[in-house]
């Protein structure tokens, strides 16, 4: 076969022409695909950041919820441990108590006559028990405090605002908070809670005092009419739990703002009567 040079000459044009259709076929074929494949990394890359993202905020807030059941846990074990302490004690009374009241009724007893011996150490039981327990039974620590503004408020004072008796001279059993103004009950009992309030001239202000969020009494100091200082007191007798929050917010805005000075103290005090 034979085949002559000017014929393959003519024909090259047209094949190299078809070449270049092709690849331009094909490229117009391949880029749509390639950004497809693009965005679809990207978005890929979106979702995986916005997982990454709530997953590390979720991981903090389980080490917070952590830290502070952790916290807690370790208030729970010293107050378990302080329990334990004061519960050996009273057991250690209590067993002297009875060892003091059997040697009592042997030596009160003429009919069961102690030997020598016995007497003598029971002798020294009774008297080892009356050092011990002394006298008399030991009174617990007293619950007081007293606690007053040490200056003027701010004037206007919004609804609910807490007020917080900065100032606190008497805390005997450390039931007063004077950083937020509540007072804790150390013990349980019956409780004496009274508070004065002092207003500027034309100024009016209504108080209440709650017991865990619930108002247990109020006081109304109201010096609109005229231009003197007036003063209110309120004055709450009530049982209170161990651990009881008690408090003075304002059951209504305040006009003008709450007057606290050498001469005119507005006080917060109480105290366990029983």
């Amino acid at each position: 076969m034979v085949v002559s040079v000017s014929s393959f000459q003519c024909r090259w044009p047209l094949l190299f022409g078809f070449f270049f259709v092709f690849c331009g076929c094909t490229e117009r074929k391949s880029s749509p695909d390639l950004s497809t494949w693009k965005a679809e990394i990207e978005k890929q890359i979106h979702h995986l950041q916005k997982d990454s993202q709530e997953t590390h905020l979720a991981n903090q807030n389980l080490v917070t919820k952590v830290e502070l059941l952790e916290r807690k846990l370790m208030e729970l074990e010293l107050e378990k441990s302080k329990m334990e302490e004061i519960i050996e004690k009273q057991n250690e009374r209590l067993r002297f108590v009875d060892s003091l009241s059997t040697t009592q009724k042997k030596m009160d007893n003429p009919e069961d006559p102690l030997m020598p011996h016995e007497q003598r150490t029971d002798e020294n039981e009774y008297n080892r028990a009356q050092r011990l327990i002394g006298p008399t039974a030991q009174t617990a620590e007293p619950i007081v405090f007293h606690s007053y503004l040490s200056t003027n408020s701010l004037p206007n004072l919004s609804q609910h605002h807490v007020i917080i008796f900065d100032s606190n001279p008497v805390n005997k059993g450390h039931g007063y908070h004077k950083d937020n103004g509540i007072f804790e009950a150390p013990r349980a009992g019956t409780y004496v809670l009274v508070w004065t309030l002092y207003t500027y001239p034309r100024g009016l202000v209504r108080t209440e005092l709650l017991v865990n969020g619930n108002a247990v009494g109020g006081a109304l100091v109201d010096s609109h009419g005229d231009d003197g200082i007036q003063s209110s007191t309120g004055l709450v007798i009530t049982d209170l739990g161990l651990g009881d929050h008690v408090y003075i917010r304002l059951s209504y805005a305040a006009f003008n703002y709450i007057l606290s000075y050498q001469d005119a103290r507005s006080t917060f005090s109480g105290w366990l009567l029983h």
